[in-house]
């Protein structure tokens, strides 16, 4: 196989600079931030500088009022109707209820256990967005409901 380095000389020094090869398995190039050997992707950018660089939960509120009747328990989404906690009738008006929801597409939804009189809910979601050129990144963020 052909070597994978080629040697410059700049005045009295050796400088060593990795090309991208071909392997079996694709093409590996360098990550443009990091240097680490990677298989070539659009972003040219390894997963966790990736993951650095770019936050796909912006724009997603982290903090959401919920609002809930104190005698009866029952919850307004748009009238108000009684759901048991932790339901997924109450997740389903809970993640209607998350701003920037929409410009992402939605993975997973699970409730995260908080004490009944703490009057907050939790939930983790799990969320995909196309960022950089067609590299699809996946991030979990949890988002807290405020009972008022």
């Amino acid at each position: 196989p052909k070597s994978n380095y080629n040697f410059y000389r700049f005045s009295t020094s050796f400088i060593e600079i990795k090309m991208a090869t071909t392997l079996p398995g694709g093409v590996f190039i360098i990550c443009c931030l990091c240097g680490v050997e990677i298989q070539q992707n659009p972003s040219n950018m390894c997963v966790s500088c990736l993951r650095d660089k770019t936050d796909i939960t912006e724009g997603i509120h982290k903090q959401v009022s919920l609002h809930s009747c104190r005698s009866c328990g029952r919850f307004q989404c748009p009238q108000w109707q009684h759901m048991a906690l932790e339901s997924k009738e109450l997740m389903a008006v809970c993640l209607r209820k998350i701003s920037g929801l929409s410009r992402v597409k939605l993975i997973d939804a699970v409730w995260i256990w908080t004490e009944p009189h703490s009057m907050r809910l939790k939930i983790k979601i799990t969320i995909q967005k196309e960022v950089m050129n067609g590299a699809i990144l996946q991030q979990a963020t949890v988002v807290d409901f405020i009972i008022r």
